[in-house]
């Protein structure tokens, strides 16, 4: 049972009785959701320029989107993102929605507070 050819023979079938035609496409996502849990600093104004993103999850080749507008990070680990941040995305006070996409389509999202 144990030889070459009967481990040869069962990874065939394996394949056939397993294969897939075309990938499952799923309603929700199966993919790692990461998880904001803060923020550095923890409050904007009009002069910030960078935005650290703490939590975990985090993948490289993720997309920050700010408000609905994409914006490509300039350091990405599993734990921690910086985003430089637009003159446009700090110009008027209120609530900054921040949202992190992973390459394997799991989202996360959080609110920074403007001042």
């Amino acid at each position: 049972m144990f030889s070459k050819q009967a481990t040869d023979k069962l990874a065939a079938i394996f394949d056939v009785v397993f294969a897939m035609k075309e990938p499952v496409h799923r309603a929700d996502s199966l993919g790692a959701k990461p998880i904001v849990s803060a923020f550095d600093p923890k409050q904007l104004d009009s002069a910030s320029k960078t935005l650290t993103i703490i939590g975990q999850g985090f993948q490289t080749g993720c997309t920050v989107i700010l408000n609905g507008k994409d914006r490509k990070p300039s350091s990405v680990s599993a734990e921690r993102i910086v985003i430089p941040l637009l003159s446009e995305d700090v110009a008027a006070p209120g609530n900054l929605k921040v949202v992190v996409k992973n390459p394997d389509g799991g989202t996360g999202d959080s609110i920074i507070k403007i001042a």
